[in-house]
Formats: structure tokens, C-alpha cells, sequence
């Protein structure tokens, strides 16, 4: 029933432990319903002495069940005895009933242990919010399911908050702000919080040691203690997009800001290398800066404006006086010169059949769509040419309908345009003697425009689709799409297979490529 291994205070599992091990079925009941008794009663809570169950939380029952339990004392006094036998509280059977019926006849309550045995508990702890009391009668609430609040809140714990024994300490320069955790706190665990402090720096207080358990084990920041060295986004989280989202819009308003740039500082680079991996996955460009100063070290991811658009689709911030700013940064225009229009991120999702030419049963990519590309290694078939006519170098430039040096350019570089090269092909006197067989026949796989160059495919294959998958298509360039994790592999196979270069800003500046892309891949703005 419960998760940590031995009873001790710092030292149980928490839910990224458990996801970790591949054993995330403990974290719920059922579907997505928390599994609140292993999140809030503990092995430490055991030990001994008479006052064990003052230091367990009460379930608050409605008036019907405490009559139900009531009249099943026995059966529930029973249960308590095996369930209790040789610890502490170590009752007989008739102790046992005499305190249940206390409970549930008078106070209207029992401890979780205790209501954990009966045949309701389940069903109980199925709803929204369950309501609960400590031993002095403090009322309290925890929700049972993962919410948008819930994970913005605790975003905002992760950036500005201090876990302790019995409260949870949370800081701004924002008094509004301290408003609204105060608010989201009653509605979420039914707590109002004590806000103190003056000017610029405020406090909020939310007293209740079990609600300070619920924050370590979702996230696993420390109770006491530093809390920077274990910092992480929680996984929890990542089972939803807009819960993950939801998480670091809070710790964007707790230690990010969003004035001319969104900007994330925190004293842990692990952290940092986190929210980096989230925005990764979709495209949007970063920086990371070392930051050095007498009062210690951190480092400071700041995201470019052109990804502002993806960000203002998924980040939510609530802090009054940082969404204004927000809202301020989404709305600021470059200039553009009268016409232009912002243009959208493109996702490669299959081939464009319109531009495939077929030939003997083999398909191709029709490159005389490309009048501008260049196809290299073809010095030899100048000189073959003028060779096997008996041309002059003139004769051939006059043949081609270009300058004669144009042509000694050409035979120099040994680079020649698509254009020409299919011309030239029945002097060639090889077979095939339509270009693309040709140029597949022939290993003709690099192609040049201006200062790019680069290896491509002249034949669709899933391979490919696959790697172009791996891109975003822009106005002037192309971004790489993976995630931290694969980040290598991908840039890897990219590199190899286009036999290109990938700045370090996800950007690929191939013109050659771009066009490929462009020309022969159907794409949608949305991400699938």
C-alpha cells in the first residue's frame, strides 16, 4: 500500500523514481486518479508512540458514510487489529470499535489508515477533490487528478518556492501575483495562504505538511535543504502536452521573464538543458549564456523572437504583471517592406507526386525542374563530346548557345546546369538517354547553385521521407526537429546523407537543399 522501502523521513520514492523504474502503475488507483494514501502516509509515520494516528491526515466523511461505517464498526475494528498487530497500536478488536465509533459517530472522520481498509475507499478517493482534516481539525483538500492549475502551481514551486516540514514558502516582487497563488492555493487544496512582506519582495505561506509531501513526490524538489542540484522537469508531466506546458509557464513566471526576448535563468544548467529539450522538440531557437557574478553562478536560456508564434500557441502565463509583457513581446512586428507577409513554419509530410516522372517502372525526381542547378564532375563529357564531333571549343559554346568562356568556365569547375547536360546527352551515345536514368546510371548525386552544394536523392525511397521528416521547412532556411535525446543521431544522419552543414542553431542555410525540399515534398503548417 505504501511506496517508500524503509521508514525513513528523506528517502522514499517519488513519482519520477517510480516512472524511472517502470512502475508508474503505482501512482494511480485507476485511469488517471492519484493514488493519494501512498503520497501522503509514509512507513516514518509508523513509528512508534501513542500519538501515531494524531500524526496521520483524517478523511472528513459526509454524514451518510460515517452512519454506514458507523454501523460496520466491527467488521472495520477487525480489519484494524490484523492491519495494526504488534506495532504501537497494538489494540483488541473492542478498543478498536470503540475508536471507530468515536470517529465516525462524533467527529465525523477517521484517520487514512484506518478509512483505507474499509470497502469505500476507493470509490471515495475517485472524486475531484478529497476533503480531509488533521488531528486538530485543520481542514484541508488535495485534487485526485492532474490539472492545468495544478501543474502551473507547482511550476511556480519549482522556481520561487521553499518545500519545509509543514509549509510551503513561496516569494515575488509582486503582491497581485501572491493573489493569485493565494487563490489557486484555496482551490486547489482548499488552504488560504498567509501573504506577508512589503515593496518588492513577498511572501506567501501555505501551512500543511501533507500538501508540501503531494509537491516533493510530483516533482521531486527537496523538503529543506538546497533544492537547485535536484531541479528537473517533473515526468509526470509529459504523459500530456498541455499539462507539460502548463508546468514551465509557471516556472517562467516564477524566474523567466518575457521583456524584448523570453529569457529563463536559473542556477542549475541541468534545469536549463531541460526546458531546452522541450523546446527542441518543437523547433524553437535558443541560446544558453554562462552567467558569472559575485553573488554565484547560473546560466540563462534565452529564445529567439522568430519562434515566438509557437511559443504564444503553447505558453500560458498568469502573473499579472509579466502576461502584459508577454502579451506586449507576441505582439511586437518586424519591420517588413510594404506587401511582405510573415512567413509560417512548413512540416515535410510526404512526396509531391506532381513532381515525379516515371520511366521503365522506376520512379524519379524530375530535376529538370531545376534549370539552375549545377551537375558536378562533368568536364569529361565536354571533352568526349568535342572529341567524338571533332568541335573546337567554340563549336560546342556556339552549339550550347553560350559565351566561349562560359564553356572553359564550365570545363574547368567541371560543374555544368542541368539545362545543358540533357542537350548534350545524345552525343553522349549512352543509353539511357533521358536525364534522370541517366544521371542514376551515371552516380551523378551532388549538386551545385551558388555557394551550396550537396548530396541528393534521385529516387524517392521511405529512407528519405524519413529524414526530411526530420526538417522545418522556412522561408530561407531549414530547421533540424528532434529531441535531446536523438539530437546527435539525427544531426548525424543528415550530415552524412546530404553531406551538409547544421549551424548550431538547428539551422541549415543549403539553398540546394531548400529548393529540393520545397519542390519535391508536400508540407502543412501545423505540426502532425
Amino acid at each position: 500500500m505504501l511506496i517508500d522501502t524503509e521508514p525513513k523521513e528523506n528517502d522514499w520514492l517519488t513519482a519520477n523514481k517510480l516512472i524511472e523504474q517502470n512502475i508508474q502503475f503505482k501512482l494511480f488507483l485507476k485511469s488517471d486518479i492519484l493514488n493519494l494514501y501512498s503520497i501522503m502516509v509514509r512507513k516514518h509515520d509508523f513509528h512508534a508512540g501513542e500519538r501515531l494516528l494524531q500524526r496521520l491526515p483524517y478523511i472528513t466523511l459526509p454524514l451518510d458514510l460515517a452512519l454506514t461505517l458507523r454501523k460496520q464498526s466491527l467488521i472495520l475494528a477487525e480489519r484494524c487489529y490484523y492491519y495494526f498487530n504488534k506495532t504501537a497500536l497494538d489494540y483488541s478488536i473492542k478498543k478498536w470499535q470503540q475508536k471507530i465509533i468515536d470517529y465516525t459517530e462524533n467527529q465525523h472522520r477517521l484517520p487514512f489508515p484506518l478509512f483505507r481498509l474499509s470497502d469505500y475507499w476507493q470509490e471515495f478517493l475517485s472524486q475531484e477533490y478529497v476533503p480531509f482534516q488533521s488531528a486538530r481539525g485543520e481542514r484541508f483538500h488535495l485534487p485526485t487528478t492532474l490539472s492545468n492549475d495544478l501543474a502551473y502551481f507547482l511550476g511556480v514551486v519549482i522556481g520561487d518556492g521553499h518545500l519545509n516540514y509543514h509549509n510551503i514558502e513561496l516569494v515575488d516582487f509582486s503582491q497581485e501575483q501572491m493573489l493569485l497563488l493565494q487563490s489557486l492555493g484555496k482551490k486547489l487544496f482548499g488552504i488560504v495562504g498567509a501573504i506577508s512582506g512589503e515593496k518588492k519582495i513577498w511572501l506567501l505561506h501555505l501551512n500543511n505538511k501533507w500538501l508540501v509531501r503531494l509537491a516533493n513526490f510530483l516533482t521531486d524538489q527537496p523538503i529543506t535543504g538546497k533544492k537547485y542540484p535536484a531541479l528537473r522537469e517533473p515526468l509526470i508531466f509529459q504523459r500530456d502536452k498541455q499539462l507539460r506546458w502548463q508546468f514551465w509557464s509557471g516556472v517562467l513566471d516564477a524566474d523567466g521573464s518575457y521583456i524584448n526576448v523570453i529569457n529563463l535563468c536559473s542556477s542549475s544548467e541541468k534545469f536549463i538543458l531541460e526546458f531546452a529539450k522541450v523546446l527542441d522538440e518543437y523547433c524553437v531557437r535558443y541560446t544558453i549564456d554562462h552567467l558569472d557574478s559575485t553573488s554565484g553562478q547560473g546560466f540563462a536560456l534565452r529564445i529567439k523572437a522568430t519562434s515566438k508564434a509557437i511559443l504564444g500557441k503553447y505558453l500560458q502565463p498568469r502573473h499579472p504583471k509579466k502576461i502584459k509583457d508577454f502579451l506586449f513581446y507576441l505582439s511586437r512586428k518586424k519591420k517588413r517592406n510594404p506587401g511582405t507577409q510573415p512567413f509560417e513554419r512548413l512540416y515535410i509530410y510526404d512526396f509531391n507526386p506532381q513532381t515525379l516522372i516515371h520511366y521503365n517502372g522506376a520512379t524519379y525526381f524530375n530535376f529538370e525542374l531545376f534549370p539552375s542547378f549545377f551537375v558536378t564532375n562533368c568536364s569529361k563529357y565536354l571533352q568526349t563530346i568535342r572529341k567524338s564531333q571533332h568541335w573546337t571549343q567554340q563549336d560546342l559554346a556556339d552549339y550550347l548557345e553560350i559565351p566561349k568562356g562560359r564553356l572553359a568556365s564550365y570545363e574547368y569547375r567541371s560543374n555544368l546546369p542541368i539545362p545543358y547536360l540533357k542537350k548534350l546527352l545524345p552525343f553522349l551515345a549512352v543509353s539511357p538517354t533521358q536525364l534522370m536514368p541517366f544521371l542514376t546510371q551515371k552516380g551523378h548525386y551532388h549538386f551545385r547553385s551558388r555557394k551550396s552544394i550537396a548530396r541528393l536523392d534521385l529516387e524517392p525511397s521511405n529512407n528519405l521521407l524519413s529524414l526530411m521528416k526530420s526538417l522545418v521547412f522556412c522561408k530561407n532556411y531549414l530547421l533540424v526537429r528532434h529531441t535531446r535525446d536523438d539530437k546527435n543521431k539525427v544531426y548525424t544522419e543528415l550530415r552524412n546523407h546530404f553531406e551538409i552543414a547544421i549551424l548550431k542553431s538547428n539551422m541549415i542555410q543549403n539553398s540546394i537543399l531548400h529548393q529540393y525540399a520545397k519542390t519535391f515534398f508536400l508540407m502543412k503548417p501545423e505540426e502532425y
